[in-house]
């Protein structure tokens, strides 16, 4: 595995609770300036390996670095920035001031920890309730303010487990709207969590989890061709007439009418593709629209699950 231009390394990593294995063998490694998401069902081992990159759990086993460095090392804890996903916020204190605190803890003045604080809130779109009490704040604006000092070391890497979770859609997307902007900004974010239709938004390379191992990684894009399926969605002039016209074709597996279009299943996808057009316009019919059905990354995902249970 090549360190460079890597801001985090997982190699071989093993570790468990008593007898119970949390993570068992796994590897994985997140290039500088993307959008990585970890993605599995509760116990798959997300939580511990995000502690372990966060130095707060020793790997029985196996090769971590964090920006360059053991995470356990205090120089690369100064370059991170967390959001967890349940935490206690001091209900009876500003979001001003719970953030100028934690600019305190990050060795800020007062007065770079003030101003921070007022262009980070702004940023999230709280600079209005800046002396508002934390109690007083819906589950979207305290999580925009989680975010927001997540941010207020200017970190390298953010870690943020389940971001959108407890949220209604409209909090979801101006959460995710936000990791777009950090990922434009250059920041490496890594993203901890089990909904895939929405991490799949925003990242560019996506790791599946089960039982402690990686059962698929790569790039989001070419992990979409492997949604590609040997059905072609169909529709015609004549849905009659097309349907009696691939009845005929050796190729043709099954025909199903769906709405206003046909689903046709073909043993060759790359064959099909060009003898199901040519068929249909010498037969005088006009082909409105022919694509080949895909699987989301969900389907994918809930599909290799299953297929892991059985195992």
């Amino acid at each position: 595995m090549v360190e460079k231009g890597q801001a985090i390394i997982v190699e071989g990593l093993h570790y468990s609770y008593s007898k119970v294995k949390a993570l068992d063998g796994i590897s994985l490694s997140v290039p500088y300036g993307t959008v990585f998401a970890l993605i599995g069902p509760n116990g798959a081992g997300k939580t511990t390996l995000v502690k372990i990159l966060l130095g707060a759990l020793k790997p029985k086993s196996g090769r971590v670095t964090v920006l360059g460095r053991d995470p356990r090392d205090i120089e690369a804890k100064a370059k991170i920035g967390f959001l967890p996903e349940r935490v206690n916020l001091p209900g009876d204190w500003s979001a001003l001031k719970f953030m100028s605190y934690i600019g305190y803890l990050c060795r800020l003045s007062r007065r770079e920890a003030r101003e921070r604080s007022l262009d980070l809130l702004r940023w999230m779109g709280l600079e209005e309730n800046a002396e508002d009490l934390i109690k007083s704040f819906s589950a979207g604006m305290k999580q925009r303010l989680l975010i927001a000092q997540s941010l207020i070391n200017d970190p390298e890497l953010l870690i943020y487990d389940e971001p959108t979770s407890n949220l209604d859609a409209l909090g979801r997307h101006e959460v995710l709207e936000k990791i777009r902007e950090l990922k434009e900004e250059g920041k490496t974010v890594f993203l901890s969590g089990h909904v895939l239709s929405e991490v799949e938004k925003v990242s560019d390379y996506v790791v599946i989890m089960s039982h402690g191992r990686v059962i698929l990684e790569g790039e989001l894009e070419k992990l979409k061709t492997r949604g590609l399926t040997n059905t072609f969605e169909l529709k015609t002039n004549d849905l009659q007439r097309t349907e009696e016209l691939l009845s005929g074709l050796n190729s043709v597996i099954n025909i199903m009418r769906v709405r206003d279009h046909l689903e046709v299943e073909v043993k060759d996808s790359s064959q099909a593709s060009k003898e199901i057009p040519r068929v249909l316009v010498e037969a005088g019919l006009e082909l409105l629209r022919f694509n080949r059905v895909k699987r989301s990354l969900e389907e994918i995902f809930l599909k290799l699950l299953e297929e892991e249970e059985k195992r």
